[in-house]
Order: C-alpha cells, then sequence, then structure tokens
C-alpha cells in the first residue's frame, strides 16, 4: 500500500471506525513496510491527534510504535530518535491555568512525551547524568552558604552562566539527548531556548523555596518551559507582593506536574508571580526536572556586577 494512501486510510478509520481488524491490518501494515521520516512524522502525528494508546491484541500503542528500533542501538540514540520523532504540531492534551489576579498566564501540557519514552529518559539521566558538587552546590541566604536541598546542573550554548541565590551556575555542553529533548521544547513553545537547569528530587524531602526567575542573564520576553520526568509532584504559583504579606487563598494556583508532563509559563506571570516545588513526605520516589531559559548571548555593561 503507497504510504500516502496509507496514512489517509489509517487517519480516516481510526476517526471513525470502530473496526479493530481494520485498524489491526494498516497498522500492521504501516509496522512492517519501509517508509521514510515524512511518512513517520505523519503516522506519529496521527497517534498524537487522536491521544490515544491502542492496547488491543496486534496493534502498536504509540509508545511501541515511537519507541520501535534496532534493540542494539545505545540508549542515547534510541532516545534522541524517538524525541526527534516526536511532532511539535502534535495535537497534545492541555489546561490552561486560571487565577482571579491578572498577569496569569500558564499552559499545563499532561504529556509531551508517552510514558515508555519519559521513563527511557530517566532512566537515562539516573545513569548518565553528573551533578554538581562543592561550591556549585550550595546556595548563600541569610548571609551565610546552605547545601542546596536538591542535586542541579546546568547544560547550554557555550560561555552562557546562570546566577542563583549568590552562585554562578556554569552551562556545560548540551549532549545530544537533552539537546533534542531541547529542540522539541524550542518548537512546542515557540522559544528558542539556549539553557537548561537540570534539577533532582531524589524524594518528597527534597524541594525548592518560593522564588520568581528574574536574574538579569535572563531574556525578560523569554517565556520558561519546565519539563518533568519521575515522581509527580506539586507545583505552587503565589501571587507576588511586594509588602511579602501572606498571600490569599485566592492568590495561590497549585498544579501536580506529571511524568512526562511539560509546564509553560509566561514571562509576565514570572514576574508577577513566584512559584517553588514544596516538600511532600509522602512522595517517595525521584523526579527529575528540566527548566528551559532562553539567556541574554551578551549582558550590557550596565546589567553586569
Amino acid at each position: 500500500m503507497h504510504s500516502n494512501k496509507l496514512t489517509v486510510h489509517l487517519n480516516e478509520m481510526l476517526m471513525c471506525s470502530s473496526d479493530l481488524s481494520q485498524i489491526t491490518y494498516v497498522v500492521a501494515c504501516a509496522a512492517t513496510c519501509s517508509f521514510n521520516d515524512y511518512f513517520f512524522r505523519k503516522f506519529e502525528l496521527i497517534f498524537s491527534r487522536i491521544h490515544m494508546n491502542l492496547n488491543f491484541s496486534g496493534i502498536l500503542s504509540m509508545d511501541k510504535f515511537l519507541m520501535r528500533g534496532n534493540e542494539s542501538e545505545d540508549d542515547a540514540t534510541l532516545l534522541v530518535n524517538s524525541i526527534s520523532q516526536i511532532s511539535a504540531d502534535a495535537f497534545f492534551v492541555t489546561q490552561k491555568l486560571h487565577s482571579n489576579n491578572d498577569h496569569f498566564d500558564v499552559i499545563y501540557y499532561k504529556q509531551i512525551l508517552p510514558k515508555k519514552l519519559a521513563d527511557r529518559l530517566l532512566i537515562y539521566c539516573e545513569k548518565n547524568i553528573k551533578y554538581f558538587t562543592g561550591n556549585l552546590a550550595r546556595v548563600f541566604l541569610f548571609n551565610q552558604w546552605h547545601p542546596i536541598p536538591r542535586k542541579q546542573m546546568a547544560m547550554g550554548h557555550p560561555n552562557l552562566h546562570y546566577r542563583f541565590s549568590g552562585n554562578v551556575i556554569p552551562a556545560k555542553p548540551w549532549n545530544a539527548v537533552i539537546l533534542a529533548l531541547r529542540n522539541l521544547v524550542s518548537e512546542i513553545a515557540k522559544c528558542d531556548f539556549n539553557f537548561v537547569l537540570i534539577n533532582r528530587y531524589k524524594d518528597g524531602h527534597d524541594y525548592i523555596g518560593e522564588h520568581r526567575d528574574n536574574e538579569k542573564e535572563l531574556d525578560p520576553s523569554s517565556p520558561i518551559a519546565s519539563v518533568t520526568v519521575g515522581e509527580k509532584r506539586d507545583f505552587i504559583f503565589k501571587h507576588y507582593r511586594v509588602n511579602h504579606q501572606p498571600a490569599s487563598a485566592s492568590e495561590k494556583v497549585c498544579i501536580a506536574l506529571e511524568h512526562g508532563s511539560m509546564l509553560l509559563i509566561s514571562a509576565d506571570t514570572n514576574r508577577h508571580w513566584s512559584h517553588s516545588l514544596p516538600k511532600r513526605r509522602h512522595c517517595q520516589n525521584v523526579r527529575i526536572n528540566f527548566t528551559f531559559r532562553k539567556m541574554k548571548l551578551q549582558l550590557n555593561e550596565e546589567d553586569k556586577d
């Protein structure tokens, strides 16, 4: 069957047919034939658009379809290929968060990475990401240095760094896997991110306190994208008050960030709302977060310390 006809045929049947034998036949044809990257993207888009995980006997699930390939491929190559095959034009289930206050523009993408792909990314990071130690694993608060209550490291374009609570975090060169994730996130967010801060929370005792990302190195017009793999954790927004008085209940927004999800925070929200990932003692598993930012390539003299 010609690839274009196969695409149209599958699309029509998945949208309106309940005949599983027909669907099985078309998916089996697609799984066994040799087709080019263009057709693969079209095929993946169909699966994404209907947001289904086909678990019927004889039918490939979206996870299995994305993760197909030569079993001899190393983890990094397989991850790069799988992430690169996800179309930013695919239909993602999204939720626009709401608040009674102004300047709140946040979109939650429930799953940009299929579960099996998110699982493999988590395993890859646990095996391969080397987090900062020593002076780079501490913050300066209340006139003294404290260990960071999580692990972190950064990657990005050359010569970029990030000032965080008295410390200067240098960007290590991108590796192929995180660069592929960066490319996908940049396409979805329509922003050319050039830096990522990777935080590892070993369990619910690790956390990040209330803060705003207002460092001088950040492009003030750029959104921030946060991708989660691992344990689901609460992420809390609080309307920022200059006088630091406690926020009322209507000024707080909480979202549980799930495995494979992405949170897109507008620049305006970041200026007017703080955010945090509080302790949750019932959470016992690892969560890894990738926070993508756009940094200024060069600081003006008046911006330098």
